[in-house]
Order: C-alpha cells, then structure tokens, then sequence
C-alpha cells in the first residue's frame, strides 16, 4: 500500500512539475505561454438528403365504420 502511495504522490508531483531528484534543479523551468488561439471554424452544415420516390397517391381506405376491431362505430342511416 505505502509503494502505490509513493508512487501517487510522485505522478502527482511530476504533473505539477516538481521532482524528487536530489539533483534537479531549485526552481522548476517556466513553461512557454502559448498565445491564446482563435476558435475552429465550424463546419458548414450537410444539406438533407433527397428524398426518392416523388410523390405518392393516397391509397383510398375501406369503410371501417361497424367492424370489430376498428374502434368506429356503424354508420347512422
């Protein structure tokens, strides 16, 4: 347990940039700053794609009123 303790702390520590070596030096080297990149252009959206088939007559529906099963109630004469 104290080994993987050890080993936390000193990853840890390697990402903050601080080392545990006796001959590193006193004060951590500065990082460059890299200056503030403008944001990605989004990409333009895709248009739809076509529809196929054209266009569709109704089909024309059997009477359902009195069926079993439909929910329609028979006709009134």
């Amino acid at each position: 347990m104290n080994k993987i303790r050890i080993l936390l702390v000193s990853i840890a520590l390697s990402v903050a940039g601080i080392s545990l070596a006796e001959d590193a030096p006193a004060v951590p080297p500065a990082a460059p700053v890299a200056p503030p990149t403008a944001p990605a252009e989004p990409a333009p959206a895709k248009p739809a794609p076509a529809k196929k088939g054209g266009h569709k007559k109704a089909k024309h529906k059997k009477g359902k009123h009195g069926k079993p099963g439909t929910g329609h109630a028979p006709k009134k004469a």
